[in-house]
């Protein structure tokens, strides 16, 4: 029952940090998602360290075969920058100088919507998670900086992110953009719990029978409300600076972990986990590289121990078409002073279009 207890204070926890997010704005649950049972600091570390332990850098590949590795590793690095040094420098410093004067030409209340995303057009939302030590920046839109930086990645990740789609639960044609953000780690901010963005609950379910009598079903393991708030989706990190070292706070992968199984042993046999996956492969990477990602894959962001190192990644998320209104759940009346937009499919953000 020890393993039970676990989850009971895990949804506890996840439906406190919902509740103090707008109704209608789903959040990312600062990264440690809401199905992952918090384990105490002592074996979090046993466990990530274990992992990291021999980490090698993740394999580059062209854009040409990166929709394919994604399928198939649920990650891939990609080989081209997807921006240039000047480009990611200026954009990281705009976000940087935007988050210290707070009172900017970002400070500006946003008054449209596109419901079961986290985008946002004209403001800045800062979210603040692990203990400060780490912030997830919602961007706006609207800013020059931030447009390019979506349109340069959209001009030459399209092909990987429309063939990698085949991987993402759903039959919806197309892809929407849901998220446009940044992940700052702050200097002596520790590493992660694994998690994975966006558990897949159904396998889970189906593989139960091989797990503890405290894991039953879906309803057992977690309240509907308390996780997976966006859909299925790729997500695209770009750096925004050198990430050459562990030791600068990289993101560290278990290649071919996108799946119930994997997040199963995740839960309740992490000696299993270790032996199938160790070693983590990491993201040690150049300015304006990119990393694309299933949301299933287990990751986790390792430590930051640099001391002048404000690691930032850009990231955006792609879902299929009408994924995120199917799962929108927020009330039916819009806020005063809020309109709903429509959807923004990838063909738009593309050059011509």
């Amino acid at each position: 029952m020890a393993a039970l207890s676990r989850l009971l204070v895990t949804m506890s926890c996840c439906l406190a940090l919902r509740s103090m997010q707008p109704a209608r704005q789903p959040t990312r649950a600062t990264h440690l998602r809401a199905l992952r049972p918090m384990r105490t600091t002592l074996r979090a570390l046993a466990l990530e360290d274990q992992l990291l332990e021999g980490a090698t850098p993740l394999d580059a590949v062209g854009v040409a075969a990166a929709a394919a590795a994604v399928r198939d590793a649920g990650v891939a690095r990609i080989a081209e920058p997807v921006l240039d040094r000047e480009d990611a420098a200026a954009l990281r410093a705009r976000i940087l100088s935007e988050l210290a004067a707070r009172d900017g030409a970002w400070s500006r209340e946003d008054r449209r919507m596109v419901p079961g995303t986290r985008l946002r057009f004209e403001e800045v939302v800062e979210i603040a998670f692990d203990d400060g030590t780490r912030s997830d920046v919602l961007l706006p839109l609207e800013d020059d900086l931030v447009k390019a930086a979506v349109a340069k990645a959209a001009a030459l990740l399209a092909p990987a992110w429309e063939g990698a789609a085949e991987c993402l639960p759903g039959d919806g044609d197309g892809l929407e953009l849901i998220e446009c953000a940044a992940l700052i780690a702050w200097p002596g901010s520790q590493h992660q719990t694994l998690h994975a963005d966006f558990l897949r609950i159904d396998e889970m379910d189906e593989l139960d029978d091989d797990y503890p009598d405290d894991y039953e079903d879906e309803d057992d393991f977690i309240d509907d409300d308390a996780g997976n708030d966006l859909p299925p989706r790729l997500v695209t990190f770009i750096y925004l600076q050198d990430c050459p070292t562990v030791a600068h706070g990289p993101t560290a992968f278990l290649p071919g972990s996108a799946n119930g199984e994997a997040h199963l042993m995740n839960e309740f046999d992490e000696a299993l986990l270790v032996e199938e996956f160790a070693p983590a492969r990491v993201a040690t990477v150049d300015a304006g590289a990119a990393v694309i990602y299933d949301a299933s894959v287990l990751h986790h962001a390792t430590a930051n121990s640099v001391s002048d190192n404000d690691r930032v990644v850009f990231y955006c998320s792609f879902a299929r078409r009408g994924a995120a209104a199917a799962a929108y759940t927020a009330p039916e009346t819009v806020p005063p002073g809020m309109a709903e937009v429509a959807p923004i499919p990838l063909e738009r953000l593309l050059p011509g279009r």
